[in-house]
């Protein structure tokens, strides 16, 4: 199996909480606490077709993702450092748009894996 970097799991996150696919977080769980309002195939199919879209975005160069801009904000950089050490925000080099990585050839039960 395929290692996966912080980078994809963060990349495939990003997707997932996106304003069109953030209705279908509960899809993406492995347990299936439908209560009456979807039958088994129907929750099957969703979970199935949630991760089809993850996947196709994934794999798209020209999907553009960011962070929210708090992650850029000083406050945020203060809180990491003051509880990692100083300078360990600088440390983090995350790229959710990694043209190497989203080249390689993944399938949806890899991305499946990653969440």
């Amino acid at each position: 199996m395929k290692k996966f970097t912080d980078n994809d799991r963060l990349q495939a996150m990003a997707i997932l909480f996106t304003e069109g696919l953030c209705n279908s977080i509960p899809f993406t769980l492995a347990s299936r606490n439908i209560k009456n309002w979807l039958t088994m195939d129907e929750w099957n199919a969703r979970r199935k077709d949630t991760f089809k879209i993850i996947h196709r975005q994934f794999v798209d160069e020209d999907v553009v993702l960011q962070f929210p801009d708090i992650w850029n904000a000083e406050e945020t950089k203060s809180k990491i450092n003051s509880k990692l050490g100083d300078g360990f925000y600088a440390s983090l080099n995350y790229d959710l748009n990694n043209k190497s990585q989203i080249s390689l050839p993944w399938d949806p039960k890899m991305i499946e894996n990653i969440i």
